[in-house]
């Protein structure tokens, strides 16, 4: 068996090498990563390429149509080239050659078999060579038949004096004694119905098509054995019905129903009934973790250049990235190079394998990495197995693992074991046993979420980068033959992550004034002025010149903060924006607190509650000028009580003592707020999601619930 690497099949030229070489296998990568092969076998005098081939444009619409599929062209010497009698073999000869090549191609899971005339024959008789020797599992493995005018039964055509000088006619000869042993060990021992079952059988579905005006195979001994609906009589002769022009074909189009079926229904599907559970599971968590709110808002561009007016309803995210190399160590906080052009996302990843996704708090890295769930995960959990236009040939296939970097808990553990746990988390263990095994052949994309939330994370004290043997562990991702195929995307603030040499930055960038424009069109469809309401909106936010009305459009740059601009202003009277960004900030908090309670995280009372706590707590982590982070034991305490203020001679300052019905309460507010996405709660700390560069502005959040004498003191630190 040789493979032949091509994203386009076409026919190989110029290699003579390939002449004698049974089996030819198209296949998309140098390594596949492909679990199934379809292979076709010509029949009498026919030819797997060349103006005359068996099959002309067949086995390129097949590899176009099925991706997780690689495609294979067996040959065999029939007819005159039998001239050469101390190479010609028996038609039994040649199967059991062909059994042994399928044997030994042992990284295809599923084997289809597809067979024109003899070379149907071929193929039967290579599954009762099976039979015979007693290899069950290869059988197992033989998803289906298709047989395309192959004379089961032999061919009336064929002159019976003729057998005794060819090989050939030999097996050709109607009721011959090949084919009567080939039909004899199917009935006893082969289920060619597939929805049939028979104790002591193997089942192997077969599916035949049959000529409407074949001169060389009656339509008995076409479809022999095979029940009506998995048979298919379309116009034309013995040789054009496995010539389709098009893909329109009544032909071409049985065969494909039929392979689609049984990739579904045979080895392929073993696989998916593993990796579809672990998805689906997934993608609720996701829900649930409010990393959708951004798709139902705008969907996201697959083309170059900037996004243009899309419906909303659409699946997607409003977040163009822009390429950059990986820069050198002189400059570890790199920044979107305008020259460069912009790409998506699943663009960048199939052409460099491992990226970090760069971008501040709120710009989207997270609703990306959904997205990226969402696209390679729709063949595993989609009944058609259906491979989106946006993802290249060389990832078809991939298994989508999400971890969110923040249950890293023990530094010394190895990234293996940590994103297996995170995928027995979601109830399949078999799939975690299973990693190392698909990381290796380079089926696997793993999309770690938040860098910078990892628990405890160490930090370089000079240069402020991460420094944590998590990191490292994660930044050496492909330096193995183990890990060397495994695709990754990294998300982790820019001024975070210094790299490796394996790896490319992408810049999530801020939304640009037109794009504001289209989210806030997206935002308000449902309404009926929704063009001059944003278009006012616009107004309201770029027509002035004033200092705060530039921060305000710094924030609205993030679609994490454009939501709640757009929903306060959707709300208020006077369609207007407030000059007090405390106001703005505590409405995002407000729309967050109501998605949860519209998905039933929260009620109302609970909602209530636990904005009031997060006030408290914020506050007192600005006052003890805490920035996002604080230890999980004094923001416990800092839900219910006021940090005692601290004197200049470092007396005070010291954090409450709970009483056990408060700690119970605090463990069940801090699950809320997570549940929200507001917070984020590891073993030893609490840390707010969603910040600004400018951290400590986001305490004026919640400063409506304290008095203006306790703030005086953090005001002016600040």
């Amino acid at each position: 068996m040789l493979p032949l690497v091509q994203l386009v099949f076409e026919e190989p030229a110029g290699r003579p090498d390939l002449v004698d070489e049974p089996l030819i296998v198209h296949q998309r990568t140098e390594k596949t990563r492909n679990r199934a092969l379809l292979v076709f076998v010509h029949g009498l005098g026919g030819s797997r390429y060349g103006v005359r081939s068996t099959w002309g444009n067949l086995p390129k619409f097949v590899f176009e149509d099925f991706p997780p599929l690689d495609v294979g062209l067996y040959e065999f010497r029939t007819l005159f080239r039998r001239l050469r009698f101390w190479e010609s073999v028996t038609l039994q000869q040649e199967a059991e050659v062909f059994a042994g090549i399928l044997r030994d191609a042992t990284q295809y899971t599923t084997l289809l078999l597809a067979g024109h005339s003899m070379g149907g024959l071929l193929c039967m008789e290579a599954i009762r060579y099976f039979l015979k020797s007693n290899q069950s599992e290869e059988l197992r493995r033989v998803a289906g038949l298709f047989l395309m005018a192959t004379p089961q039964a032999g061919s009336e055509r064929v002159p019976g004096f003729l057998a005794r000088f060819s090989k050939d006619f030999r097996a050709l000869k109607p009721h011959g004694d090949f084919v009567t042993e080939i039909q004899r060990a199917f009935t006893n021992y082969v289920l060619v119905d597939e929805n049939a079952s028979a104790a002591g059988k193997e089942q192997i579905p077969a599916f035949a098509i049959l000529g409407s005006h074949d001169q060389w195979v009656d339509g008995l001994s076409a479809g022999l054995g095979i029940p009506d609906r998995q048979t298919k009589a379309v116009r034309g002769s013995h040789t054009q019905i496995v010539k389709p022009p098009n893909k329109g074909h009544d032909g071409y189009q049985f065969l494909r129903a039929s392979i689609e079926h049984r990739l579904l229904l045979g080895g392929i599907s073993s696989e998916r009934k593993l990796v579809r559970p672990y998805l689906e599971s997934l993608l609720v968590d996701l829900e649930r973790r409010s990393y959708s709110n951004l798709p139902r808002m705008i969907p996201l561009s697959t083309q170059q250049g900037r996004l243009g007016a899309l419906p909303a309803h659409q699946q997607g995210l409003a977040m163009d990235a822009m390429l950059l190399p990986r820069t050198s160590a002189a400059r570890p906080h790199p920044q979107p190079d305008a020259s460069r052009p912009e790409v998506p996302v699943e663009q960048f990843l199939c052409e460099n394998t491992r990226i970090l996704l760069l971008g501040p708090p709120g710009a989207g890295k997270s609703t990306i990495l959904r997205h990226l769930v969402q696209l390679f995960g729709n063949y595993w959990i989609s009944d058609s197995g259906a491979v989106p236009d946006d993802v290249q040939p060389g990832w078809w296939g991939r298994i989508p693992i999400f971890a969110s970097l923040n249950q890293w808990q023990e530094q010394g553990k190895e990234l293996l074991a940590f994103v297996q746990d995170q995928i027995r988390m979601y109830g399949t263990p078999e799939l975690a046993e299973r990693l190392p095994e698909l990381m290796q052949q380079g089926r696997v994309v793993l999309l770690l979420d938040g860098l910078n939330e990892l628990p405890q994370l160490s930090r370089d004290g000079k240069r402020g980068l991460i420094n944590d043997p998590r990191a490292k562990k994660i930044a050496k991702l492909g330096s193995t033959t183990q890990d060397r195929e495994v695709g990754c995307v990294l998300s982790c603030r820019v001024k975070d992550f210094a790299g490796g040499p394996r790896w490319r930055d992408l810049h999530v960038l801020s939304l640009e004034k037109q794009q504001v424009e289209e989210f806030a069109k997206a935002f308000y469809q449902d309404i009926r002025e929704r063009d001059s309401l944003a278009r006012s909106f616009l107004s309201e936010l770029y027509d002035s010149a004033d200092l705060k009305r530039e921060k305000l459009c710094a924030l609205a740059a993030q679609p994490f903060f454009l939501l709640g601009l757009l929903y306060y202003f959707q709300q208020d009277p006077a369609h207007k924006l407030s000059d007090k960004h405390s106001v703005l900030l505590d409405n995002t908090v407000r729309v967050t607190l109501a998605r949860a309670k519209e998905r039933e995280l929260l009620s109302d009372v609970e909602a209530d509650e636990l904005e009031i706590v997060l006030r408290q707590l914020a506050f007192n982590m600005t006052d003890a000028e805490y920035v996002k982070r604080v230890e999980k034991s004094a923001a416990e305490s800092w839900l219910f009580h006021p940090r005692e203020q601290e004197f200049q001679d470092g007396t005070g300052g010291y954090t409450p003592q709970l009483s056990a019905a408060e700690e119970a309460r605090a463990s069940e507010l801090l699950k809320w707020a997570e549940a929200t996405g507001l917070l984020h709660v590891a073993q030893d700390e609490v840390e707010f999601h969603h910040e600004k560069p400018e951290d400590v502005r986001r305490a004026f959040w919640w400063f409506s619930s304290v008095t203006l004498i306790s703030v005086l003191p953090t005001l002016k630190r600040t």
